[in-house]
């Protein structure tokens, strides 16, 4: 990674952190209860055997053992192909955990959708979109309008950060937090969320590149861990 990128990464999650703890001190999170379980084990225990699931599919899909079949293939572009594939491996793994929660009658807040943090999280995921498009300096960019190949990646994008979000700092954090704790919970959930990447990245880069992109998963999972910790809603 060039200096520039690491300044630009580490003004980008310092703003972030700066706005979440600007957002947060609303009353309105202190007077919403924390979310609980009545048995913090079985849910951790059950949210790691879901994890491992999803982590033998990400597996058997990267090396070549399943293949994703494209949608509308002649609208992704050729070189959307992995971004279109880490999306739908994502979303497939969502239908297992929404599976779950229907299946047991637990209900979307257990999985990070709290309600009544929900306009809350809405305004704190824009803040942080309207300061990471700044710190870009892509406002001009974007108000030039943006082709079809770049809304159909901001889709897939939306897609796959709804699923993984939902995934790792909805259903996986709040039930890791319950049963070890939330600094354990947090992280050994950013762990999990490290270790997701491994399928995706072994093979296509080298060594040296592998341990650089496996450290930058951590600190993202890290700090949007943080994040939900902080406005307990997945939407941010």
């Amino acid at each position: 990674m060039e200096t520039r990128q690491f300044i630009a990464l580490a003004s980008e999650m310092i703003g972030a952190v700066a706005v979440t703890m600007l957002l947060t001190l609303s009353p309105k999170y202190k007077q919403t209860p924390a979310l609980g379980f009545r048995y913090p084990r079985r849910e951790g225990v059950l949210s790691l055997v879901l994890f491992a699931g999803l982590f033998l599919l990400s597996f058997f899909i990267y090396r070549g053992q399943m293949e994703v079949v494209k949608i509308l293939p002649e609208s992704i572009p050729a070189s959307l192909d992995d971004l279109y594939q880490r999306a739908v491996v994502s979303v497939v793994g969502l239908l297992f955990f929404i599976a779950a929660l229907a299946y047991r009658r637990q209900p979307a807040r257990s999985a990070g959708w709290n309600r009544t943090l929900l306009s809350s999280g809405l305004q704190l995921g824009l803040a942080i979109i309207i300061l990471t498009v700044f710190l870009h300096g892509k406002f001009l960019t974007l108000l030039k309008g943006i082709s079809s190949e770049q809304g159909i990646a901001l889709l897939l994008l939306f897609l796959l950060g709804l699923a993984e979000e939902t995934i790792f700092r909805g259903y996986i954090h709040l039930r890791l937090s319950s049963w070890l704790g939330n600094t354990p919970g947090w992280l050994a959930t950013a762990g999990l969320y490290t270790i997701w990447q491994l399928p995706r990245l072994m093979g296509a880069l080298p060594a040296s590149q592998l341990s650089i992109e496996l450290g930058l998963a951590l600190l993202q999972g890290l700090l949007l861990g943080w994040i939900m910790q902080k406005c307990r809603n997945v939407l941010a």
